[in-house]
């Protein structure tokens, strides 16, 4: 069996409309904009971040980053200050939950023939994400047609289908619920035969049924509101590394594949070039690294090339939309009949790369 790890920018949820880091500021003046009340206490570390931009005067800054931003708000107002750690917190997943577009209700209308079209939403950019997720699952979908009091409508029924040659994993440096959203989305407009569909994030000493899909999100997230800040220390000065960077660990040392998505390797993240070399220094099978960023003024790819010197990786100057896209294609023009097993993520991600060939 292949382990693939997929690494997760702030690229692969930038099509839905979160911000990258770069964006942040304006999002987060837009979204105390549209409701002072609700927003309100959060002008305050806004404002805080605006009198930072004074370093520009001396050093090289951009006033527009909030990991600059926040990291000498930090350090200027004290690390343990408890206090302004939590309205950092607080702040980050004010505007993360402001930005994240609800996944459309499902309509239990009669399907069309080509119903993996329009499974996850009509017309909509979750309707990729949901194809990849239900990939990563091996996701069987059963449909059922049914008279509900003189009106016709579809049943759906999903099962996790046991996997023999690929295992996912993911390793998300977002504190989005993107890949959630759409378990959630499966769960409640859907009948499982069998579990509920969800990750597994290392924490049960039980082995995962059926090569349940792994989900290490080492920033943490709003789910729980335990997010570690992007400020230069990304809370990693303590005792003991947070779980979900062993698990991460763990995942990457047995991984055969990593595929890097919506990551531009920026040089302050250099904690993540040391779990990368920390992890594969213990990897016996890796075989293959890809990475597919935008990169439009071709300094990206640069930057990769300076870290990755291993034989066999590739990388692909193309929208996250783009490859996902590739993977809904796939699956979206097929003719399922009742039922249809999304199982097409290799022969995607394949063709794509050799899109990429030169």
């Amino acid at each position: 069996m292949q382990n693939i790890v997929y690494i997760l920018g702030a690229g692969f949820s930038k099509p839905l409309g979160l911000p990258l880091m770069g964006e942040f500021w304006a999002k987060s003046k837009e979204m105390i904009r549209s409701d002072t009340q609700k927003y309100g206490e959060l002008k305050e570390i806004v404002e805080m971040m605006n009198n930072t931009g004074r370093t520009a005067n001396y050093f090289s800054y951009e006033p527009f980053n909030i990991e600059e931003a926040l990291s000498i708000l930090e350090l200027r107002e004290g690390r343990d200050n408890a206090a302004m750690l939590e309205l950092i917190k607080k702040y980050i997943i004010a505007v993360i939950k402001y930005c994240t577009p609800p996944i459309p209700s499902f309509n239990p209308r009669p399907l069309p023939a080509n119903w993996t079209g329009v499974i996850f939403g009509e017309n909509s950019m979750y309707g990729q994400y949901g194809h990849f997720v239900a990939n990563l699952f091996n996701l069987e979908l059963i449909t059922e047609r049914i008279d509900d009091y003189g009106s016709r409508k579809d049943i759906v029924k999903f099962r996790q289908k046991e996997q023999t040659d690929f295992n996912y994993s993911i390793i998300s440096l977002n504190y989005d619920m993107v890949l959630e959203n759409v378990c959630n989305y499966v769960n409640a407009n859907f009948k499982p035969l069998g579990t509920n569909l969800h990750f597994d994030d290392g924490r049960t000493i039980e082995t995962p049924a059926l090569g349940r899909p792994c989900l290490a999100k080492i920033h943490g997230s709003v789910e729980d509101g335990q997010v570690i800040p992007p400020t230069y220390n990304k809370g990693l000065f303590q005792p003991e590394l947070p779980h979900s960077w062993k698990f991460a660990y763990t995942l990457l040392m047995k991984a055969n594949q990593i595929r890097i998505v919506g990551y531009s390797l920026p040089q302050t993240d250099a904690y993540i070039k040391y779990l990368l070399k920390a992890a594969i220094s213990d990897a016996m099978e890796l075989e293959r690294i890809d990475v597919v960023c935008l990169d439009p003024e071709k300094s990206v790819e640069a930057k990769y090339r300076e870290f990755i010197k291993f034989r066999d990786w590739k990388f692909m100057d193309d929208r996250v939309e783009d490859y996902l896209g590739f993977i809904f294609s796939h699956v979206s023009n097929s003719q399922p009949g009742d039922r249809f097993v999304f199982n097409t993520l290799e022969k995607s991600h394949d063709q794509f790369r050799n899109r990429h060939n030169r």
